[in-house]
């Protein structure tokens, strides 16, 4: 018996900022594709090393730190599921051009942060990728004693 291996899109999503229908693929398997949800993010950026949780603007917005320092913003109020990640400029810019689901992030310098719809057009490992690569953005900031101190005790 021969396995079919077709796609099917399991959801479409319209992005009201880039005016696009998204469509997200299924598993060929089940039929449905999962993506992180708030709880998986949450728990995500709190297993970072030297993470924590803080709502320094208000009750919905949870702010990710290391060392003292923003590394993700998780709005709990939003329509939909996004982060805000710092990010090297060029990179923050080549992701905007390459994913719909990422465009720069509001009340915050744009060169830097970028916000990322979580929608299932970028997979959760490159997400999780992005989110390690705001901690090191964060991480290279701080005065060399305090990376050191930081890496040290990641390792």
């Amino acid at each position: 018996m021969e396995e079919d291996l077709t796609w099917s899109i399991s959801m479409m999503l319209f992005c009201p900022s880039c005016e696009h229908w998204l469509f997200t693929l299924g598993d060929y398997q089940s039929g449905i594709y999962e993506y992180m949800n708030i709880e998986e993010l949450y728990d995500y950026c709190l297993s970072i090393p030297g993470a924590e949780v803080t709502t320094p603007f208000d009750d919905v917005t949870l702010v990710m730190k290391v060392c003292d320092k923003m590394f993700a913003l998780i709005p709990l109020d939003a329509d939909r599921l996004s982060v805000a990640l710092k990010c090297e400029p060029e990179k923050a810019v080549r992701l905007r051009e390459e994913y719909r689901c990422v465009e720069p992030a509001f009340h915050m310098n744009k060169t830097y942060w970028n916000t990322i719809y979580i929608t299932g057009e970028m997979p959760d490992e490159e997400l999780k990728i992005w989110i390690r690569h705001s901690v090191e953005e964060v991480i290279k900031k701080l005065p060399k004693i305090k990376q050191k101190e930081y890496y040290g005790s990641v390792e």
